[in-house]
C-alpha cells in the first residue's frame, strides 16, 4: 500500500511512501525513514544508508546533506507518533500490558490462550507476535514503535480483538509504546533488572510505571499486591485497580500452595468464593499468574472459571519446558536470566527432592553487569553442580562474564564451558538416575547474539541430542535389542 505523507502532514511534500523505518538496516525501497533522536544515538546520522536503501524520503530535524526529499518537523519522536498513529489506526483493538521483571511472558501467552476461547486474541512478546489469524517473528520483547503500530494494525485487520503485549521497562523508557492506551494493565513484580540502562531501581520502577499512566482512567490496573512496588503503581494510575496474591486484602487471593513434581495445587478466592484449582504450570510463581491472569479476565468482561478446566493442560514456550526421551532424569529448559527469577525456580526443583540438581547458566553481554555476581552466587549456593557457559554475548568476551559471576563464589562447583553445545552436552551427561539438569537463560530461542549477528542455536535441540548420546540411553537401547 502507497501513503502520501501530505495525507498525514498537510505541510509536508508530497512523498509517497510504502512505510515508516527508524532503523536503517531495515529500510526497504519506498519506505519512510524517520531520523528520531534517541538518548544514545540520532539517526540523522544515518542518512546515506537510507539513500543507499532507496528510501522514499526522511522526517528530520536539523539541517542535513541528503539526496532525499525531507520533510523537516520540530520534534521528530513527536512526529513518528501522529504518522504511525494515523498510517496503523487500530481503534477497535482492546490493549492489554503486562510489565514487571519475571512472568510477563507466562501471563501474557496463558491469557492469550484462555481469551482465545471466547474471542480473537493476539500476543506480543518474548515468543514474538502470534494470533489464531497471523503470525511474525519479532526482534525485540516490545517492539520499535512503527512495527508495534504496524503489528496492532494488522491483528485488527486479520480479524483480532484484544492484543496483550508484554511491556518491556526499556521499550516502555524508549518511548515504543508511546501514544497508546491501554485498556488494562498487569503488574507481576519488581526486582534489579536492566540497571544498565536505568542505573536504579528508582529509575526502573519509573520506566515500568510508563504503563500504568498510559492505562484508560476507565480501564483496569491489576497489581501484585505482595510486591514491595505495589502501592507505588497503585499510586501512579487513574485506572480502577484490582490486586492479586496472597495478602489477604487481595481482590483475586492465591493460598495454601502446593508443588509437586508434575502439577501445583492452590485455593483461588475471589467474591467470598473459594476454589481449589489444580493446573500443570509448576512452581508457586505460576499460581501468582493464574491469579493475575483470572483478575485480567474479569477485568475484560468474562467470566474467569470457565477457563478452570483447562488448567490442566497449559503449555509457555521455553517455561520449565521439559525434555523427555526416556531418559532417567529430568532435563527442563527455562528462560530465567534474573536472580529472582532463579530463586523461584529452585524453590520449585528442591520440592521434586531430585538426587542432583545440575545447572547449565551465563549471563548476557551488553548489559545487567552488577547482577552477575549475585547470579553465580545463587547458582553455586542452590545447584549440586553448575556449568557456566556463553549467552548472547554480543561484543563482550564470555569469558570476562563468566569471572564477574564467579566473584563471590565460595564453592567448588563449577565447570566453565564457553561452548554451550558443549556446555549442555556436559551437563547432560554427567547426569545419573534421578538427577535434573536445568538449562537457563534462554528458553526456546533458536540464536545466540554474537557481536551483532544472530547465530542459529536452540537450547532444546542441543539437549535431545545430547541425551540421545548418553551412556544410560545406549544401555537402555542395547537392553530393548
Amino acid at each position: 500500500m502507497t501513503r502520501r505523507l501530505s495525507d498525514y502532514f498537510p505541510d509536508a511534500p508530497n512523498i509517497e511512501f510504502v512505510d515508516v523505518k527508524t532503523n536503517s538496516n531495515e529500510i526497504q525501497p519506498h519506505d519512510l525513514f524517520v531520523c528520531i533522536q534517541g538518548i544514545s544515538v540520532d539517526r540523522h546520522e544515518y542518512l546515506p544508508q537510507a539513500a543507499l536503501a532507496n528510501a522514499a524520503g526522511a522526517i528530520i530535524s536539523k539541517d542535513v546533506t541528503t539526496s532525499l526529499p525531507t520533510y523537516r518537523v520540530e520534534n521528530t519522536q513527536d512526529a513518528l507518533v501522529s504518522l504511525v498513529k494515523q498510517a496503523y489506526p487500530h481503534d477497535h483493538i482492546k490493549l492489554i500490558g503486562v510489565t514487571g521483571t519475571d512472568g510477563k511472558t507466562t501471563i501474557s501467552t496463558i491469557l492469550g490462550a484462555f481469551l482465545n476461547h471466547v474471542t480473537s486474541a493476539a500476543v506480543i512478546g518474548t515468543n514474538g507476535a502470534f494470533s489464531p489469524n497471523y503470525t511474525e517473528a519479532t526482534k525485540n520483547t516490545t517492539p520499535a514503535i512503527e512495527h508495534l503500530y504496524r503489528l496492532l494494525h494488522t491483528f485488527q485487520s486479520k480479524g483480532d480483538s484484544v492484543v496483550i503485549m508484554e511491556a518491556g521497562s526499556e521499550g516502555l523508557y524508549y518511548g515504543r509504546t508511546e501514544g497508546l492506551e491501554f485498556d488494562i494493565a498487569i503488574f507481576s513484580n519488581l526486582t534489579p533488572e536492566h540497571l544498565n540502562t536505568h542505573k536504579t531501581m528508582e529509575n526502573y520502577f519509573n520506566a515500568k510505571a510508563i504503563l500504568f499512566k498510559q492505562t484508560k482512567s476507565t480501564g483496569t490496573a491489576i497489581i501484585n499486591i505482595d510486591d514491595p512496588y505495589a502501592q507505588q503503581f497503585i499510586n501512579v494510575t487513574k485506572a480502577k485497580v484490582l490486586t492479586y496474591g496472597q495478602h489477604e486484602s487481595s481482590d483475586f487471593r492465591i493460598s495454601d500452595i502446593q508443588v509437586h513434581g508434575d502439577h501445583t495445587a492452590f485455593k483461588f478466592r475471589h467474591n467470598h468464593k473459594t476454589y481449589d484449582l489444580t493446573t500443570n504450570l509448576l512452581g508457586e510463581f505460576n499460581a501468582y499468574n493464574l491469579a493475575a491472569t483470572f483478575a485480567a479476565i474479569y477485568a475484560y468482561g468474562v467470566d474467569y472459571r470457565c477457563v478452570f478446566s483447562k488448567l490442566h493442560n497449559l503449555h509457555v514456550s521455553g517455561r520449565l519446558q521439559r525434555i523427555e526421551k526416556g531418559q532417567p532424569f529430568k532435563v527442563l529448559v527455562d528462560y530465567a536470566h534474573t536472580p529472582n527469577g532463579y530463586m523461584s525456580l529452585f524453590k520449585y526443583i528442591k520440592a521434586l527432592k531430585m538426587k542432583r540438581l545440575i545447572v547449565v547458566a551465563a549471563s548476557a553481554g551488553g548489559r545487567d553487569h552488577d547482577k552477575r555476581p549475585a547470579m553465580g552466587k545463587i547458582l553455586s549456593d542452590e545447584a549440586d553442580v553448575v556449568v557456566l557457559t556463553s549467552e548472547d554475548p554480543r561484543f563482550e568476551d564470555p569469558m570476562d562474564i563468566v569471572k564477574m559471576m564467579m566473584r563471590d563464589v565460595t564453592r567448588h562447583n563449577i565447570e566453565v564451558i564457553i561452548d554451550r553445545a558443549k556446555a549442555i552436552e556436559r551437563a547432560i551427561h554427567m547426569a545419573s538416575h534421578d538427577d535434573c539438569v536445568l538449562i537457563l537463560g534462554k528458553g526456546e530461542e533458536n540464536y545466540q547474539v554474537v557481536k551483532d549477528q544472530r547465530i542459529p542455536f536452540n537450547d532444546l535441540e542441543q539437549a535431545y541430542e545430547a541425551i540421545a548420546t548418553h551412556p544410560l540411553m545406549k544401555i537402555k537401547h542395547h537392553e530393548k535389542k
